[in-house]
């Protein structure tokens, strides 16, 4: 994975799970408390999202490992 993939994979599946049309759609599944009917977080869904994105994040960096020599050769 080079550098710019590396910070832009974050960065998308930030947007993707902090947006608040996600937060509309998990709601109609979860529940109430994840967030406002108008899409705003609120504390278990913030706990819930952060903990989705850890996850994704993994997930992201396990698919697309960094391949620079620089880090191969420590």
């Amino acid at each position: 994975m080079s550098q710019l993939q590396f910070t832009l994979l974050p960065a998308i599946a930030y947007m993707i799970v902090a947006s608040p049309e996600t937060y509309k759609l998990v709601r109609s599944v979860a529940g109430s408390w994840v967030a406002s009917p108008e899409g705003t977080a609120k504390l278990g869904g913030l706990v819930l999202h952060a903990i989705v994105f850890v996850l994704l994040v993994s997930l992201l960096m396990r698919l697309f490992p960094v391949r620079s020599g620089m880090y191969n050769k420590m």
